[in-house]
């Protein structure tokens, strides 16, 4: 063969290489040519015989290569007499450093070369590793359920049985073609945080964490206006009060007034409100009948009766102003505008003080459409028309009609309620609300969701698309490096992270697209 044609095959075999190929198998202490159990100057006259006289085949080649060059040639026995007779450096590993060596020293060749070991006798081979089976799948739970079963189903592949743990107590089912179903039985009133581990023989999954509240109690319901008992003077009245159920959240929460369905406002935490404005009243009693329903059917109802029932001589009402909306901090649109009548004629009065006094929330009042000079308490002495104005800031706290504003009068007996609700600002931060430094199997899924905040520094705002990035470690969000995900009614955005493949910490971070702070870091 000519050399053109042994250069043309040659430059065909490195084009197809795709990286030193690693035949080895067995494992092996380097230097030890003869595999007799310790290295002595016959390694070093085996490996000459073998490369100059034709000896004896090599059955570990990567033990001859003493000096782990990744080749075999003279400079390895040179290598092995130096080690031996002239205090010279020991062969790389595996070895023990010295001549003698026992089965701990045996190991692979870590560096990646073209020699193999087919066989090496003073290091007999390990057992076959035992693989526990893969995490099982859960079939997505219920968030709430109100029953005290939960059917949990899902995939095991590999797996014999599946154990779920974190109920009542700890229930097996078996594997069918690689599927399984099982009734677990749920603590009652509270998160039931649920563990299922695919087991194959004696061998373990990494648990795959699942999660269900179980709800049996009624919402919590407040009236807090009109106080009950109270005297109103008007043709109709705002009813609000609070309302949370602090296991179902604030998810499928109604409440109604006398059956006609209110403005909820999920509030901060448990601090939810409710507000029906524009609620018939008639001469005398009244009493209104208030029904909280959650997510899962359980109520709660509350009544309130008043009196409506004007005074003699001078009254407030209201003429304009009442159940405005801003975003929290902001001016409301338009002035509190009320009036003093005569209740006999009706007809206005001049010249009275009426006084505007902030009731609920931290607002602010002004006699300016600016808002300046502004206090908690503003007297307005009324026109030719009767009525006196001022302007209101809402407060810090968004809800519904959870700014109030009370409204008093010289020589009036009667008092009058704006109430104004507020909206959360624009986000401006990012907090970590659970899920932080976690600890799991490597690979497997951690033990609850990263969940963060998103808020004006106060209220909780919704729809906002926030992304999480892993930055470190190799896990996964929601099965991707990264994943975007839009806050709920309450502000927040959680992800199912998974560890990654490898022991060490992990890193997450959650950011939002105009987020003027740092990100929400989880590690």
């Amino acid at each position: 063969m000519g050399a053109t044609r042994w250069f043309s095959v040659l430059t065909a075999v490195i084009l197809c290489s795709v990286g030193p190929v690693r035949a080895q198998e067995a494992r092996f202490v380097r230097a030890d040519v003869n595999a007799s159990g310790a290295i002595d100057i016959s390694d070093a006259i085996f490996l000459l015989n073998f490369l100059f006289l034709g000896g004896e085949d090599l059955s570990c080649r990567d033990a001859s290569d003493a000096n782990d060059d990744g080749s075999l040639d003279i400079s390895d026995p040179s290598f092995i007499l130096n080690f031996l007779f002239a205090g010279g450096p020991a062969p790389p590993l595996p070895g023990s450093g010295e001549s003698n060596f026992d089965v701990t020293h045996c190991g692979e060749d870590p560096t990646p070369d073209t020699l193999d070991c087919v066989a090496f006798t003073p290091c007999p081979p390990l057992p076959p590793e035992e693989v526990p089976p893969p995490p099982p799948t859960v079939t997505r739970l219920p968030r709430v359920t109100g029953e005290s079963f939960v059917t949990v189903s899902g995939t095991a592949e590999e797996a014999e049985t599946v154990e779920i743990s974190g109920g009542v107590s700890v229930v097996t089912a078996d594997v069918v073609d690689g599927a399984y179903e099982v009734v677990v039985e749920l603590l009652r009133n509270r998160q039931n945080r649920l563990f299922v581990t695919a087991i194959a023989e004696d061998l373990r999954s990494a648990a795959t964490p699942a999660k269900v509240i179980q709800d049996s109690t009624p919402p919590l319901l407040f009236i807090d206006f009109p106080a009950g008992g109270a005297t109103l003077c008007d043709d109709a009245t705002v009813i609000a009060g609070r309302v949370s159920d602090r296991l179902s959240g604030f998810m499928g929460l109604e409440v109604t007034v006398e059956g006609v369905r209110a403005n909820v406002d999920i509030g901060i935490g448990t601090n939810g409100t409710f507000e029906r404005a524009a609620v018939p009243l008639v001469d005398g009693a009244n009493t209104f009948t208030v029904v909280a329903t959650d997510l899962v059917g359980n109520t709660a109802t509350k009544s309130v009766t008043v009196i409506n029932e004007c005074p003699e001589g001078g009254r407030l009402q209201i003429v304009s102003g009442n159940s405005q909306s801003a975003p929290v901090l902001g001016l409301l649109p338009e002035p509190l505008v009320a009036r003093v009548i005569d209740s006999t004629s009706g007809e206005p009065i001049a010249d009275r003080a009426v006084t505007f006094r902030v009731a609920l929330s931290d607002g602010a009042l002004s006699a300016s459409a600016d808002g300046s000079d502004p206090a908690r308490r503003l007297t307005v002495r009324t026109g030719a028309d009767g009525t006196a104005s001022a302007f209101l800031r809402l407060g810090t706290d968004a809800g519904c009609a959870n700014n109030r504003v009370a409204v008093t009068g010289e020589d009036v007996a009667n008092t009058i309620f704006f109430c104004e609700s507020a909206d959360p600002a624009p986000a401006d931060q990012i907090n970590i609300g659970s899920g932080n430094n976690q600890r799991g199997e490597a690979g497997g899924p951690a033990p609850a969701p990263l969940r963060v905040w998103v808020s004006d520094s106060c209220n909780g705002v919704a729809g906002v698309p926030v992304t999480f990035s892993v930055t470190r470690g190799g896990g996964k969000v929601n099965g991707e490096d990264a994943v975007i995900v839009t806050t709920s009614e309450t502000g927040h955005a959680e992800v199912d992270f998974v560890l990654g493949p490898r022991a060490g910490n992990n890193f997450v971070q959650a950011t939002f697209q105009t987020n003027p702070l740092g990100p929400a870091t989880f590690q």
